[in-house]
């Protein structure tokens, strides 16, 4: 069964690379984030819990409304049609189309490609400590990306989360695990937990069949498999 992460703080970013150019373009930061309280995470989405959660949920959609697509640059999230944050239902199921997707290319064939989930009945157990989640574009190529990522993430770790022993990431995907393990070269220094992202990029030679709608029903269920294998591995936060 999927262990569930909680956190009493969450703070998520957008475009960090973009941010990073902006600014060094510029002269002025253009780093766009929200933060919330009571959260877990489940599946691909971000849950948001307690009395403030319809009012998180409109800052966060917002934020991530005017967030580019994790796995191309020129395409938008569209988290409406994912869904990528929502408001907890405990025990309630719920479709949502998968990060490594392309929303606007699966339009004409969404139903093919959602996913079920149901969210967990048990009442979360909140811990003391934060979550930083942030949405890069490319995030599974080009060095270029993550070293403008990890400046940003830089500058909010620096500023709001304190020490490694109490921070937790979540990118929205981040790497793969057919290339170089950027989560520990990148991410480490911010972090002592495991970088555990929202998406399984899918296997290499996938990658773009699964973003461009191309993939076969067997390759689609290899790589639903495989993400539901990491959900499962997931580890939750010290409490």
């Amino acid at each position: 069964q999927e262990q569930i992460m909680a956190a009493v703080a969450l703070t998520v970013c957008s475009n960090l690379a973009a941010a990073w150019r902006t600014k060094s373009k510029q002269g002025s930061p253009a780093l766009r984030c929200v933060r919330v309280q009571h959260v877990c995470f489940e599946a691909e989405a971000i849950v948001l819990h307690g009395a403030s959660a319809t009012a998180s949920l409109v800052e966060v959609m917002a934020l991530l409304n005017r967030t580019r697509d994790p796995s191309d640059v020129f395409s938008m999230l569209r988290p409406a049609e994912r869904p990528t944050v929502v408001t907890a239902a405990p025990g309630v199921s719920y479709s949502y189309l998968p990060l490594a997707i392309g929303a606007k290319k699966a339009r004409n064939r969404r139903r093919r490609y959602l996913r079920r989930h149901r969210m967990t009945s048990e009442p979360p157990r909140f811990s003391d400590e934060k979550v930083v989640a942030f949405f890069t574009s490319w995030s599974n190529s080009f060095t270029e990306i993550f070293s403008r990522a990890v400046v940003r993430l830089f500058e909010i770790w620096s500023a709001h989360a304190g020490g490694r022993s109490t921070l937790h990431l979540r990118p929205a995907m981040w790497g793969s695990n057919w290339g170089p393990n950027y989560a520990k070269s990148w991410l480490a220094p911010f972090s002592a937990h495991p970088v555990q992202p929202l998406a399984l990029t899918p296997p290499r030679h996938l990658v773009k069949s699964i973003w461009r709608t191309q993939a076969s029903p067997q390759e689609y269920e290899l790589y639903t498999n495989l993400s539901e294998a990491m959900f499962a591995a997931r580890h939750s936060p010290s409490c």
